[in-house]
């Protein structure tokens, strides 16, 4: 039976200019088809789907100012089609606040126990194995603040809140879960940019980082402190905005809306 796959080719012409002609016999053959862009600068062949079981091992194409072989990039977008969604909820989600959703962890442990932890090792461009290392880092270390040692479920049990019944669970939340999950959201962020450098392409860079989060938390906190000092001191924020409010998460997560 002949098969038929659409593909992405790049690079792929002949000394004098004319396509190379692809015509496997056989049950996997394997012709290109659907072609829906030409780039001409690039040399680039782009159509819908892929078999990558079939490209040339030393196929290079672009992703971001790098290149990376073309069976790494589907494995990219294998990727991105099993996490995107987990990020940006990530990204998202004030772990701090009610409305958690119960499944979110045992999502993001599943398909790293199930999939990832093995797959990734298959890519062997370093800048793209680091950037897929550090995301599932980041993900994993998330759902240990998904755990009851942080959490708990609502009385209705449909989602999650953060533990804060006592003094100790409270300390925890302010010293421990909030500071920990902003940065891993940071950083989820920073890492959803550079997997989707096509996406971002003359963007500015961003003004905001984790370290000015702290700052800002720092200077309010220091504010706070002055206040009780001092009653009849007023300060900018009024000694009372410690954690930032849900305009500054629009704010700060703006480019992902």
């Amino acid at each position: 039976m002949r098969k038929k796959y659409d593909m992405e080719i790049g690079n792929m012409h002949e000394k004098d200019g004319q396509p190379i002609s692809f015509n496997q016999h056989g049950d996997n053959n394997t012709q290109i088809g659907s072609v829906t862009n030409y780039n001409s600068n690039t040399n680039y062949i782009f159509t819908n789907g892929v078999n990558s079981t079939d490209l040339p091992d030393d196929l290079q194409v672009p992703f971001g100012s790098y290149k990376i072989p073309i069976k790494e990039k589907y494995l990219l977008e294998e990727f991105k089609k099993d996490y995107d969604s987990l990020i940006v909820e990530c990204i998202k989600t004030d772990f701090t606040v009610p409305g958690i959703r119960l499944e979110l962890g045992d999502e993001i442990s599943i398909l790293y126990h199930d999939k990832w932890d093995i797959k990734v090792l298959k890519i062997h461009t370093k800048v793209l194995r680091n950037l897929l290392l550090d995301a599932l880092g980041a993900l994993n270390a998330l759902t240990e603040y998904l755990t009851p040692k942080y959490m708990r479920a609502t009385p209705a049990g449909n989602c999650l809140i953060a533990r804060n019944e006592s003094i100790e669970e409270g300390n925890q939340l302010r010293e421990v879960l909030r500071p920990e999950t902003m940065r891993l959201r940071y950083k989820l962020r920073d890492l959803y940019r550079e997997l989707h450098p096509e996406d971002f392409e003359g963007m500015p860079p961003y003004e905001d980082s984790y370290d000015t989060y702290i700052s800002g938390l720092d200077g309010s906190a220091a504010q706070s402190e002055s206040a009780e000092a001092d009653p009849g001191r007023k300060t900018e924020t009024g000694g009372i905005t410690v954690v930032p409010d849900e305009s500054f998460l629009r704010d700060l997560f703006r480019q992902l809306y």
